[in-house]
């Protein structure tokens, strides 16, 4: 909530102006937004899932149940709980930045950001998983850092690599982002 908060309030001017800076000042709202939410929650799954599969293999060798079905469960409830800070910090910080009276704008963004939240989550529990947290977190750091430059938003992508792009939760985020920005205005 607070770290909505201030971005909302640096971005206060943003729903009330328009103009050739409110575009500036939108997408840079909207990377604020994919980018903190690549991040945030992403470092903290993988010791949290560490930790979680190391005590439930305990459990699991004594033979009281599956374990495929537990770890899906859990690691599905988690992802959902996780992203639903996501839909918070949208309402939050949009009504503060007076991007507020489009009920479907807030929907669109909130599914957006929990989208590409849910994508780095699954990969911080996957790597939280079948590694050391050490490893994972570096296995997280350069696959997340790779997909943000593979998706051409910060510099175009020599014709070689452009296809990469599509990979990226990144850049269907921010191009969903786009649209949905730019068609409410």
């Amino acid at each position: 909530g607070g770290l909505a908060f201030v971005t909302g309030a640096v971005f206060r001017h943003v729903g009330s102006e328009r103009g050739q800076s409110t575009i500036a000042e939108l997408s840079s709202l909207m990377l604020v937004l994919t980018t903190t939410w690549t991040f945030c929650r992403l470092f903290s799954s993988i010791p949290c899932q560490h930790t979680w599969f190391k005590s439930i293999q305990v459990i699991f060798r004594q033979k009281r149940f599956s374990l495929t079905p537990v770890f899906v469960a859990r690691t599905t409830v988690v992802m959902f709980c996780e992203s639903g800070w996501c839909i918070l910090a949208v309402c939050v910080c949009l009504p503060i930045a007076g991007l507020v009276g489009d009920l479907r704008l807030l929907c669109n963004i909130s599914l957006l950001l929990t989208s590409n939240n849910i994508c780095y989550l699954s990969l911080g529990a996957l790597l939280g998983t079948f590694s050391s947290v050490p490893y994972g977190m570096i296995a997280a750091t350069f696959f997340s850092q790779v997909s943000i430059l593979a998706s051409g938003i910060f510099t175009e992508l020599p014709p070689s690599i452009a296809w990469a792009r599509y990979f990226s939760p990144f850049y269907w985020t921010v191009r969903g982002l786009v649209k949905t920005f730019y068609q409410s205005s």
